[in-house]
C-alpha cells in the first residue's frame, strides 16, 4: 500500500473531519497539486479497508467510511513518522500536515 493510500485511510478513519471526495480532494489538490485521490479510494474500497457511507442523489459516491479490516490494518501497519515525512515533502504540506499530526497526537 503506498504512503497515499495509508495516509487517506488514517484520515478517514480518525475524527479528521474528511470523509467525502470534496473534501479529500480540496486538502490534497492544496498539498499536492494534482491530488488525484479518486484512484486510491479506489483501490481502499477495492481491499476492503473502506467503504461507501453516503451517496450523492446521482448515485456517485459522497462520503466513506472504514471497515474493521482498515482499523486492523492502520493499527499493524500506520508508521506516524513515515506518513509526516511523506505530507513534510508535499509543495504545501502546511494544513495537511497539522490536522494529520494533531490527528496522530489524540490517537
Amino acid at each position: 500500500m503506498t504512503l497515499k493510500q495509508k495516509l487517506i485511510l488514517f484520515l478517514i478513519g480518525s475524527d479528521s473531519g474528511i470523509k467525502s471526495i470534496y473534501g479529500f480532494v480540496k486538502y490534497f489538490d492544496l498539498a499536492d497539486f494534482p491530488g488525484n485521490v479518486a484512484k486510491e479510494i479506489k483501490v481502499l474500497i477495492e481491499h476492503g479497508l473502506i467503504k461507501v457511507s453516503k451517496w450523492f442523489d446521482n448515485g456517485t459516491e459522497s462520503d466513506y467510511a472504514i471497515t474493521e479490516k482498515g482499523i486492523k490494518y492502520i493499527s499493524e501497519s500506520f508508521n506516524d513518522n513515515e506518513i509526516l515525512e511523506y505530507i513534510n515533502q508535499m509543495p504545501n504540506p502546511d494544513f495537511l500536515f497539522k490536522l494529520t499530526k494533531n490527528l496522530i497526537k489524540n490517537k
